[in-house]
Parts: structure tokens; C-alpha cells; sequence
């Protein structure tokens, strides 16, 4: 965590803070608005979205509950991160602010997969883990449904540092577009999620995200149709980044 983020105390911590980060060469600040039972304020937030929307940094906003939520829109970030659960009234204020949702979410078989029931777990304990993550992963499939109603903008986000077994991180990571249909976005707006909102949400909407003419030439070719089945992205056999070709498992015809 010392690696990573700095501790701060009211804000000309949280201002200093963010003035180093960016002198040290950040891309992007996050904020963590709260951990139990810490919860950082209202003047705080501010101040940090101040300073680094001053040097054109976006603002990315771990937030989870009403109050951080409310206050990561209230303060202006670009993105709420998790968010899982989130009140309509702070809904409504990210999509006229244009604040990107970041859900990282997954089906229920995700989190019994990293988190296993102990063997020793009797079969009540079996079976209320079982319902305990296919009840997570049905509440963030409606609260993603209410944001997109809400006509909150959605980027995608894998929040990936599990280990799944079985898979590299890379392609844990893809399980959370079956959790973006579950919730009912169409395989177009997941896709949209990943490539263009992503983008936008970066600052980098000129570069990457899309192909056109000067963009970087970043393109991937899967087995299957992707909109009609999104979980052909995980079937990924030809990749292209920046013009050269990584991969090319695609048989000739």
C-alpha cells in the first residue's frame, strides 16, 4: 500500500499529495474515498479533483456506499470505481456530470472460485456462501442496470488482481463482460465499454479506442461473432498493437 498511496490528514495533506504525484509523473490520481472506517471528506475531495483536473489528470474514485459515492459526484471525479451499491439521487448527479461508472463486477462462480469455502465447512456453510455470492453478484447486475437507466456512462473495469485458478489475470479478467450482459447491456455496449468510453475516460480518446485513420493501429480478431456472444472476447486469436502483430493464431482458409 506505501507503494501506492499516501496517507493524508485534512487538505493541504490531500493537495500536497496529489501535487507530488503528478511532479512524479502520474497519468491518473485515485482516490480511496473510504475503507472502513475511514472516510475521506467532502473538502478533501475537492481539492484533490482541483489540482489535478488542473494539470488535465482525470480523478478515479474508489467508492462504495451512499455517503463516498455521493461525495466522490459531488466533488466532480471523472469515475467511481466498485460502487456497489450506489443511490439513484447519486446516479442521477454522475450522468449530468458525465461521471464514468467503473463496474467491476462477476458472476456468482467467480467469488466462490477465489473464495473457496474451507473444506471443513459443514453443508449449511456450503451452501451459505453459495448464496451469499450469487446474492452480490444479483445486486450489482440491478445497480448496473439502474445506471445504465439512469444514463450513467459505463467504462470498463476489471479491478483484476485475484488469482483465478486456472488463469492468468488476463483472462480472469474477461469473466466481467458476462457479468455486463447478466446485468442486460447489449454486447455492443459492453464492447463500447471497453474500447471507446475506456479511452475517453483515460484522456487518450484521440489515440486509442477506436479504428480510424492516425490512431494507433490496436485491433484483436476473435473466434466467433462478439455481438451476438460477447464471450467470444475471450476467444482472442490475432492481435494487433500499435501497426504490429503480437499474435496470429487465425487459420488460413
Amino acid at each position: 500500500m506505501a507503494q501506492e498511496y499516501v496517507a493524508i490528514s485534512g487538505v493541504e495533506d490531500a493537495r500536497r499529495a496529489v501535487r507530488q504525484a503528478l511532479y512524479d509523473g502520474a497519468d491518473c490520481i485515485k482516490v480511496i474515498v473510504n475503507t472502513d472506517p475511514r472516510v475521506v471528506s467532502l473538502a478533501e475531495l475537492k481539492v484533490i479533483v482541483e489540482e489535478a483536473h488542473r494539470e488535465g489528470r482525470p480523478v478515479a474514485a474508489h467508492a462504495i456506499g451512499d455517503e463516498a459515492t455521493r461525495m466522490a459526484a459531488e466533488a466532480g471525479v471523472n469515475s467511481i470505481e466498485h460502487a456497489y451499491t450506489i443511490p439513484d439521487d447519486v446516479l442521477k448527479m454522475m450522468a449530468a456530470k458525465k461521471i464514468f461508472l467503473v463496474p467491476t463486477d462477476y458472476l456468482a462462480e467467480f467469488y466462490t472460485s477465489i473464495f473457496p469455502t474451507p473444506t471443513s465447512a459443514t453443508p449449511e456453510q456450503r451452501q451459505q456462501d453459495q448464496q451469499g455470492a450469487q446474492e452480490f453478484a444479483a445486486s450489482n447486475n440491478k445497480r448496473l442496470a439502474r445506471a445504465v437507466k439512469a444514463g450513467v456512462r459505463i467504462a470498463a473495469g476489471s479491478d483484476e488482481y485475484y488469482q483465478v485458478p486456472g488463469k492468468t489475470r488476463g483472462q480472469s479478467s474477461l469473466q466481467m463482460f458476462r457479468a455486463y450482459a447478466a446485468a442486460g447491456l447489449p454486447p455492443l455496449e459492453i464492447i463500447r465499454a471497453a474500447t471507446l468510453n475506456g479511452a475517453e475516460l483515460l484522456g487518450l480518446k484521440d489515440k486509442i479506442g477506436a479504428l480510424a485513420p492516425g490512431m494507433a493501429a490496436d485491433l484483436i480478431a476473435v473466434e466467433g461473432d462478439p455481438l451476438a456472444d460477447i464471450t467470444a472476447l475471450e476467444r482472442v486469436r490475432f492481435v494487433m498493437k500499435g501497426g504490429q502483430v503480437i499474435k496470429n493464431e487465425l487459420r488460413p482458409k
